[in-house]
């Protein structure tokens, strides 16, 4: 769309998408790029989230992503500074799964289905294709009911 680097209005909008931003180093030597899909789970809870932005560090992830790991609405626009999902969550990244299950990057629109939906469709294609079984046990799941569907 010719956005620059910096230009915000390019950015995923925290509230409805969830993403995840990581060391972009460290993914790429798994094939993870920007755009791919990741299972977050998180004391019996999961979201699909997609990586929307490569770091210099660990972890940092989007105020929707928060809220379905906590079972909350997108509507639940609390401080998100009060979060606390610190430590303990797990990720599992499925490399080369955004060009192959995400049509295009979701943006919040009207009447447009909303970002979430839309990335946990692609991340149940995403699943099904490597066995939901090992990937759900991975993350410490035993039904895919635990995965946020928006």
């Amino acid at each position: 769309m010719g956005f620059v680097d910096d230009d915000q209005s390019s950015y995923p909008d925290a509230r409805y998408v969830p993403y995840l931003v990581y060391d972009g180093a460290r993914l790429k030597n798994f094939g993870v790029v920007v755009g791919d899909l990741a299972l977050v789970a998180w004391k019996g809870r999961a979201t699909f989230a997609v990586y929307g932005d490569s770091g210099n560090h660990l972890c940092e992830a989007s105020v929707a992503t928060h809220n379905r790991l906590l079972g909350k609405p997108d509507s639940d626009w609390v401080n998100w500074r009060h979060y606390d999902v610190a430590s303990g969550a797990l990720v599992a990244a499925f490399p080369g799964s955004g060009k192959k299950y995400m049509a295009a990057y979701p943006e919040h629109r009207d009447g447009a289905a909303p970002p979430g939906q839309l990335i946990y469709e692609a991340g149940m294609k995403a699943l099904s294709a490597v066995g939901e079984e090992s990937i759900l046990k991975l993350v410490g799941l035993t039904s895919v009911d635990a995965i946020a569907k928006e």
